[in-house]
């Protein structure tokens, strides 16, 4: 029989509408972030003080004021003079709970703060301020949303240089020259997950053996997103990368042409892109692959499935695209289906139905 202690704790948790999984510290984080006024208010500094918060604490705090703060952002333009003591408020707020043991941070907000004209001139302090104070950062986020940010230049290299331990960059939608990622880069030896959009001026020149020497500046990478359509490139990262799993563009002509090159190396991408049939025995370059994309071609060859693209031994994760009919992925379906963590099947309009697959994603459009 429950003790009069447990019924109204349990009234308790029922009246705060409390989700079973929500941690205490984020429930703690959440309020805080509600009343951060008083936190920040020097009358209140010897009972309310970020700066006397755990530093496992103020982590969380810095993730959900970014979360909670900047969900609905502003929806009037701010004057310079409002500009400027949100950017001192801001200031005060990342200088409190910034510490040494802060290891992500997603600077997006202050990027896609449209109504506030100065959030992109502020950028480059927040970097270097962080920098000064989160010196074990491990993950960087800056997700362009809205095209206010569209490249980066030198100016936001440099403080994004200086984060010695990072080990994921996320700068997606944005554009950085290859010369400044590869200064940017040279300095940043963790760094292992790095997804941007590249452009090349001049184009990335595979005959320059000193290109091909200075990719080793990316040697410790494991998943890459260049967002270009680079084949010498995509192919001259696989071939010299010797950690890299993953990297876009990665399709059916540059696994041939890097087959045609290195027909006894072995690579260690574990995601392909078959957009062409191909008679290759690719599974044996690629014994590791994991997850694999083939995307139906309108052509006579494709109707019938190459015995190749059916012998990787650890599909887990399958994804078919524009198929005209069950028949066309039925071997597929059954080389891979027994296996399959994730079954994906995008542009087909086909009602199927499976067993002992953890997850199955339909989708009339590809997004």
């Amino acid at each position: 029989m429950a003790t009069n202690d447990e019924i109204l704790l349990k009234m308790a948790v029922s009246k705060m509408n409390i989700h079973r999984s929500t941690k205490l510290e984020t429930i703690a984080a959440q309020s805080i972030v509600r009343n951060l006024d008083s936190f920040l208010d020097p009358q209140y500094s010897e009972t309310r003080n970020l700066m006397l918060l755990p530093s496992a604490l103020r982590n969380i705090v810095l993730q959900q004021w970014l979360m909670m703060k900047f969900a609905v952002l502003k929806k009037r333009t701010l004057s310079f003079d409002d500009s400027v003591k949100l950017f001192e408020k801001r200031i005060n707020i990342i200088q409190s709970l910034v510490t040494c043991h802060t290891l992500q941070v997603d600077l997006t907000p202050f990027i896609i703060d449209s109504f506030n004209f100065l959030s992109r001139n502020h950028l480059l302090q927040y970097l270097y301020l962080i920098g000064d104070k989160a010196t074990n950062l491990k993950v960087l986020i800056i997700l362009e949303g809205d095209r206010n940010l569209r490249t980066l230049n030198t100016t936001l290299c440099n403080p994004i240089g200086k984060f010695r331990n990072l080990i994921s960059l996320n700068l997606e939608y944005i554009s950085i020259k290859y010369t400044n990622l590869k200064v940017m880069c040279k300095k940043l030896k963790c760094l292992t997950h790095l997804s941007t959009m590249l452009y090349f001026n001049p184009s990335f020149d595979e005959s320059n053996e000193r290109e091909i020497e200075e990719l080793q500046i990316f040697s410790n990478l494991i998943f890459f997103q260049t967002g270009v359509h680079d084949e010498k490139f995509t192919i001259n990262c696989i071939q010299h990368l010797p950690k890299l799993q993953s990297i876009d563009n990665c399709t059916t002509s540059i696994i041939e042409e890097l087959l045609d090159r290195c027909p006894n190396q072995k690579f260690a991408l574990t995601r392909m892109i078959f957009t062409a049939p191909s008679n290759k025995e690719i599974h044996l370059n690629f014994p590791d692959v994991n997850e694999l994309e083939v995307r139906y071609c309108y052509s006579d060859d494709f109707f019938i499935t190459p015995n190749s693209l059916l012998k990787f031994s650890k599909i887990e994760n399958l994804i078919l695209t524009d198929f005209p009919s069950v028949d066309t992925m039925i071997r597929l379906l059954d080389a891979y289906g027994h296996g399959l963590h994730s079954l994906r099947m995008l542009e087909t309009g086909h009602a199927l139905v499976f067993d002992r697959i953890e997850r199955i994603t339909l989708a009339s459009k590809i997004w």
